[in-house]
Formats: C-alpha cells, structure tokens, sequence
C-alpha cells in the first residue's frame, strides 16, 4: 500500500534533516513523571500523555528510532504533504521551510503553541479536510 497524503503535524524541517539524539529531552522527561510542578509545560506534557494512556517506556524505545532525513530525501515524497503547526510553535524549526522541501508540501498554521494548537478543534479540522480530499 501507498499513502496518497501525508501529514507532519508540529515540527519544521530542523528536527527532520537533524533528527538523531533529538529524544533526550523527552527521555528526561519520561523518567521524571509524576514529579513536575502543576501548571508547568512539562505537568501538561504529562497530563496530555496520560490521557492517550501513553506507555513511558515504549515512547522511550521509539526516541532511539530517530534518523537524520536529508532534503534530498525529502525532495523526492511523492504525495501532497500538509505540514500543519500551531501560529506560536516555534520552537521546532520552521514549518515554511519543511513545507518548501516538499515538492508538494501544503503549510497551514493554526492557533496556539505546540502543544494548545494540538488540542484544538482547528487543527484537527485542518487534517480532516486535507485527508478528505480525494
């Protein structure tokens, strides 16, 4: 089978061309669940975590799943691409330059940071939409 669309939600093209050894930060963070200060980033890290009922040590084993991706590589995704991220998500490289590695990338921005964007209806909307087109 051969997807016909794809969709790269929340990150840019710096975490995608430069992707090994990226996990340490979440590796950190699943060794320390359960102790983040309520209201921080990391306390809503873990509370979305929670409740996708997501398993801390399986997550841990994906984190040593991360290659590099060269943009040659990318230059050659056959598929309309929606690379979707939220308007005050920044911290993951560009999302403009990921979409434009794509030879058929599609940006769209929504409300929110990375992780509120995730949450809200918009983005779940946008991804509908892009899939639904035939």
């Amino acid at each position: 089978a051969r997807p016909g669309r794809a969709v790269l939600g929340g990150t840019g093209l710096d975490p995608i061309i430069h992707a090994a050894g990226r996990g340490d930060r979440y590796r950190r963070m699943f060794a320390r669940v359960g102790t983040f200060e309520p209201g921080t980033p990391e306390a809503q890290w873990e509370e979305y975590m929670t409740s996708l009922d997501a398993d801390p040590i399986a997550l841990t084993h994906v984190l040593d799943t991360f290659v590099d991706t060269s943009l040659d590589a990318l230059a050659t995704v056959p598929v309309p691409t929606l690379v979707i991220a939220g308007e005050d998500d920044t911290a993951r490289g560009s999302v403009e330059d990921l979409a434009g590695a794509l030879p058929h990338g599609r940006l769209r921005r929504v409300a929110g940071d990375h992780l509120t964007a995730l949450l809200g209806p918009e983005f779940r909307d946008e991804i509908a939409a892009f899939l639904a087109v035939r």
